[in-house]
């Protein structure tokens, strides 16, 4: 691996040999080499569309193979992809379409649904549908290209913004966080190593591929090994054990609450033996995680991050139960209002926190703004994030006396 950032291109022309499988979508297989060909053919198609700036390319797809391709026919051709979430709705969708300046939009059938009749900013000709003949055969002379050649000619780099991810908007309206290819390379790298990804694993996406969790901590870390990666459409509670099974999946990763969905389903005398050995994830209850495991013997591991990069903490062996962990760096809880340090955390005899007004503050990286890229066309939401030289999260935390983090909340 290169000493300095390799670009996400970089990572997918290193699998262009590759006959292992790659990808796996209900009864299809596709090899690595395969899932790099079909990317380089979207590359080839794009690179025909571009001028003189990189093109936002839209993307309103459930969890298929499309949207891989996609994903790597954009790195390969240095384009932006612009994950669109479909649970936005009217115009809510529509300003997200037109904020982030998206020249296509890549969708089907579904999708097409939720676009009818909205101002989008985008002429209906630049709206592919992957399920119609049309895109088939628009694309038929792209294939067969030397995919050297392509690269080579659209010359990306780890530099070129690649990715931007709305943000939740629980907090208010999302944001669109900017990431580059550079930027995801290298977290799936240092994620591959983390979570013990290896080229045997199968890897299982349960979580939304417009989300930082599926990119980052699944995508990303399969692409770095040519682990398989396999695809659930959308999450399905009632589906996750029996796609296990047949996959033959490994790992897999989860936010919120997936976890306790699934626990609600009936369970069977063989859950312990499925082929899951260990899940990534973020916001499950300790009580959810520690019932998944025993019921399923898997080993889960739940970090602290977001899809802006500021800050990271993750569990160790010895993080008490409950805790986010400890940070390395210059990560502190701060009083907003003061920009102090908050006191560690006092509890009573009965564990009860009996200081939360004074030890209960926000999550600050003191030592700069980390991999945060800022936030596309939003000067005053980047400028609040990192404000003082600092990146704010705007999450809450308190800590103990040694230095473990405990979650108390969103600040907006």
């Amino acid at each position: 691996m290169p000493t300095t950032d390799p670009s996400v291109a970089d990572l997918l022309v290193a699998r262009a040999d590759d006959d292992r499988t790659g990808l796996c979508f209900e009864e299809h297989r596709w090899s690595w080499r395969q899932v790099v060909e079909a990317g380089g053919d979207r590359a080839s198609l794009l690179s025909s569309w571009a001028g003189d700036d990189p093109l936002h390319i839209g993307i309103l797809l459930g969890n298929v193979p499309e949207y891989i391709f996609w994903l790597a026919g954009a790195a390969l051709a240095g384009c932006v992809v612009v994950g669109i979430n479909p649970t936005r709705r009217g115009q809510a969708l529509a300003d997200d379409i037109r904020r982030t300046d998206c020249a296509f939009i890549v969708t089907d059938a579904e999708g097409a649904v939720l676009l009818d009749g909205l101002d989008l900013g985008v002429p209906p000709d630049r709206i592919i549908r992957v399920d119609l003949p049309d895109f088939a055969e628009g694309l038929a002379s792209h294939r067969g290209h030397d995919l050297r050649t392509v690269v080579a000619a659209c010359a990306p780099t780890p530099s070129d913004l690649y990715l931007l991810l709305f943000t939740s908007g629980t907090t208010g309206t999302p944001k669109a966080v900017r990431c580059t290819q550079g930027r995801l390379a290298s977290i799936a790298v240092r994620s591959a190593e983390a979570y013990g990804f290896d080229h045997d694993d199968v890897a299982y996406c349960t979580m939304p591929l417009f989300h930082g969790n599926a990119l980052m901590v699944l995508w990303g870390p399969a692409l770095v090994v040519g682990a398989t990666v396999a695809l659930a459409r959308r999450f399905s509670a009632s589906g996750f054990v029996s796609d296990v099974k047949r996959y033959g999946a490994t790992t897999f990763t989860y936010v919120g609450k997936a976890l306790a969905y699934i626990l609600a389903t009936p369970p069977s005398d063989d859950d312990a033996s499925i082929p899951l050995r260990r899940g990534f994830g973020t916001e499950a209850s300790v009580a959810d995680q520690a019932a998944f495991e025993q019921r399923f013997g898997c080993v889960l591991t739940e970090g602290y991050g977001s899809s802006e990069g500021g800050v990271a903490i993750s569990r160790t062996p010895d993080t008490p139960v409950g805790s986010l962990g400890r940070p390395s760096g210059d990560i502190a809880i701060v009083d907003p209002a003061t920009g102090a340090e908050c006191p560690p955390a006092v509890l009573d005899a009965a564990g009860r926190l009996i200081n939360g007004d004074r030890c209960i503050g926000e999550i600050v990286n003191r030592g700069g703004t980390g991999r945060f890229e800022g936030y596309y066309a939003d000067t005053a939401a980047t400028r609040s994030r990192t404000r003082d030289g600092w990146y704010w999260t705007g999450d809450l935390a308190y800590r103990d006396d040694e230095g473990f983090f405990y979650f108390a909340g969103r600040g907006g």
